[in-house]
């Protein structure tokens, strides 16, 4: 009966030391998540965007592995005005690429003469411990009639 719990409490020791294990990787191991280049360029003719035009980026992706990602998109303007946009899921494959994205438009309710930044933010679930935030912004562009 000793030799079966003695058996036992090793087998529980080395299990706890295998789970510790797997968590410190979890947690330090750098994962390389989807990557665009900044600032992202803004493609409409000199930078200026009319209220209802679409906003043209040009985006040059570096996408390494498939990791569950949610995203969201806004616009951020110097009068202190922020546009959450509506988000597009979009499920890009892996690889290095240059997209020109005309799915987002400038809002009705954006102030004629401001500059503005537009951004993605990214949340990517790396397992089942750990998540990790990426930010990319545009070049400035103003907000014109």
């Amino acid at each position: 009966m000793k030799k079966i719990l003695h058996i036992l409490v090793w087998l529980i020791i080395i299990g706890n030391l295998a789970l510790v294990g797997v968590v410190a990787v979890w947690l330090l191991k750098d994962y390389p998540t989807t990557y665009v280049e900044e600032p992202i360029p803004i493609l409409n003719e000199n930078k200026q965007i009319a209220i209802g035009e679409p906003i043209e980026m040009k985006l040059h992706i570096h996408k390494n592995n498939e990791y569950a990602s949610s995203s969201s998109s806004t616009i951020l303007c110097s009068d202190g005005n922020l546009f959450n946009l509506p988000s597009k899921s979009v499920n890009l494959p892996k690889g290095e690429y240059t997209l020109v994205s005309l799915s987002y438009i400038m809002p009705a309710t954006a102030t004629v003469g401001t500059t503005c930044t537009f951004k993605f933010t990214n949340n990517y679930k790396i397992n089942p411990i750990r998540t990790q935030t990426r930010v990319w912004e545009s070049e400035r562009f103003t907000v014109v009639q």
